[in-house]
């Protein structure tokens, strides 16, 4: 399988937004092994209103649809509003998209880089695809048409990544959404809010 370049296409990304900070691993209280999904891109996020100045008030409470325009992407998704969009890189078969939220002295205080690959030969289940990786954890998510997927999880220090694989007429494709340390100190509960928020937003283009 082809897990080494698809971890090269977010990394390259996120090394192009920002270095990374340590701090401690954080969980969302859902649990390591169980993950819901939430609704459409459009939709309020869970949390409710965010404090000011506190790490989510950098990403705000409400995602927003992201244009893909003619990159020739399969899925749609929503973003949390209070990013922007710092890079998108595009291949016949990957398209990655680079966010940043908050600005630090040089770049932002935290990032978020959603990618799709495919379509791909691997299994259409992302559990399976990563099961002989001990850093990632299993889950599901609700996404793309509405149905329940399983999800890889994989939670480091500085971030937090979620990994789903969808089976289409011409293959299985690779979503992932990493949300990570920029400049500002890591934040892993509000980054497993937000990645999982914007895992379940992906849905087919229209």
């Amino acid at each position: 399988m082809d897990f080494s370049r698809r971890e090269l296409l977010g990394l390259v990304a996120v090394s192009a937004l920002a270095g990374c900070s340590s701090g401690d691993d954080g969980d969302s209280g859902d649990g390591p092994t169980e993950t819901t999904g939430t609704p459409p891109a459009t939709a309020d996020g869970s949390a409710g209103t965010s404090l000011a100045g506190s790490c989510a008030s950098n990403f705000g409470d409400t995602l927003q649809p992201y244009d893909v325009g003619d990159r020739g992407m399969v899925a749609a998704f929503g973003y949390p509003m209070g990013g922007e969009v710092t890079s998108e890189q595009d291949e016949d078969d990957s398209h990655v998209t680079g966010f940043g939220y908050g600005r630090g002295d040089v770049s932002p205080l935290h990032t978020m880089t959603v990618s799709e690959t495919g379509p791909t030969g691997e299994p259409a289940d992302a559990t399976e695809a990563y099961s002989f990786d001990d850093r990632f954890e299993s889950g599901t998510v609700t996404t793309y048409d509405g149905r329940e997927r399983p999800v890889a999880i994989r939670r480091a220090d500085e971030s937090v990544t979620y990994i789903v694989h969808v089976e289409r007429s011409d293959g299985v494709y690779v979503f992932s959404v990493q949300t990570s340390a920029g400049e500002g100190e890591p934040c892993p509960d509000v980054y497993e809010s937000v990645t999982r928020r914007v895992t379940g937003s992906f849905e087919p283009v229209a």
